[in-house]
């Protein structure tokens, strides 16, 4: 939670009570006695853009990391990163591409 600015653990507890708002709503595909736990796709989509991770998530809306994946799964929701290894081949292509084709205006 640090890396995200989140220090103090007030605004950590702030942050779940705002996130829990969302739980607790009946779902026509759960079994009796099965914990309820819904989480819209926009707070999933809010969450991943703001860069938390998936052990984050499940802190701030008190689930647990599988029912952050399965509703990651339901909405088709993806965290993407990219590796160091990843970022210089991607940066070596751009200069290839840029060397090659800079000139296309003037052909």
């Amino acid at each position: 939670m640090r890396s995200r600015g989140i220090i103090h653990s007030a605004d950590i507890m702030k942050l779940r009570v705002e996130c829990l708002k969302f739980g607790g709503q009946n779902l026509p595909f759960q079994k009796k006695n099965e914990p309820k736990f819904e989480i819209s796709k926009d707070v999933l989509e809010g969450l991943i853009e703001a860069g938390f991770s998936v052990m984050d998530m499940s802190r701030l809306l008190s689930v647990s990391e599988r029912t952050v994946y399965r509703k990651m799964s339901r909405y088709d929701l993806r965290i993407v990163t990219l590796r160091t290894s990843t970022i210089k081949t991607l940066i070596q292509w751009c200069k290839i591409v840029y060397v090659n084709f800079r000139d296309v205006e003037n052909r």
